[in-house]
């Protein structure tokens, strides 16, 4: 079943900023879509919750070095 979640991420600054994030996001089974909204600093996420989960996500996005926390 297909979950969306959505994380506030305060050091996103840039395009290349949602690209590294999106891309490392996609590279996970789970993820159907991802969503970078650069201005307001949010990652909206599609995934299948029974291949991940929230903590999961967000694990992937901090192991790039930024740091997400639940919208």
């Amino acid at each position: 079943m297909m979950k969306e979640t959505t994380f506030k991420v305060s050091d996103i600054h840039c395009g290349g900023c949602g690209n590294a994030i999106s891309t490392a996001l996609r590279q996970h089974g789970s993820v159907e879509k991802v969503d970078v909204d650069v201005a307001e600093k949010l990652v909206h996420v599609v995934y299948d919750e029974n291949l991940a989960d929230d903590q999961t996500l967000a694990k992937r996005i901090s192991d790039i070095g930024y740091t997400p926390t639940k919208a």
